[in-house]
């Protein structure tokens, strides 16, 4: 008795996890507060978000290559392509939120994802998005970007810039190194 109990409660954990994939569903990606899906062939998405219970929809230029990477309160989208230019990301209400690249280019933007944030390095600047207040920020910084769960950081010379999840904003630390 005990082994069939096991072997029921087990079952409905891993079908409860949706663990077990049916061929026959759409692809998509999710994580506890959102489901990102492209919409058939095209290069639009679709993002549901259960803070808000809607769906929303992106449309990406013709031509990029798209693809989503996912946080816990976030998705971020990978974009590449001959004029790529905005960046784009879905915060935990299922908002689809844009920031303007100031020159379109040829280029692949790829985020660097953490639990409630994500942050691109593109040419001199690192863009910052959190998922928790669905806002953009720049700082003109040149070096790569480091992600934790609810952070993004840069190290210059210098100083420590760290984008927060919680603020949606970057803070750039005092002068960290002694003038002689």
């Amino acid at each position: 008795m005990f082994r069939r109990t096991l072997i029921a409660v087990s079952l409905a954990v891993l079908l409860a996890s949706n663990t077990i994939a049916d061929e026959g569903q759409p692809p998509h990606l999710r994580n506890e507060t959102l489901i990102v899906a492209r919409i058939g062939d095209s290069n639009a998405f679709t993002a549901y978000s259960k803070h808000s219970g809607k769906w929303s929809t992106h449309a990406f230029a013709e031509g990029a290559t798209v693809v989503p990477v996912i946080g816990e309160t976030l998705a971020a989208f990978k974009v590449s392509g001959e004029s790529v230019t905005e960046l784009v990301a879905v915060d935990k209400n299922g908002a689809w939120k844009t920031q303007k690249l100031p020159k379109p280019g040829s280029r692949t933007c790829t985020p660097v994802i953490g639990t409630d944030v994500a942050a691109f390095s593109i040419v001199g600047t690192v863009y910052g998005f959190s998922g928790l207040t669905g806002s953009w920020d720049t700082a003109p910084l040149s070096g790569p970007p480091q992600v934790a769960e609810d952070f993004a950081m840069v190290l210059s010379d210098d100083h420590i810039c760290v984008f927060s999840g919680f603020t949606g904003s970057w803070a750039k630390s005092p002068a960290l190194t002694v003038s002689k």
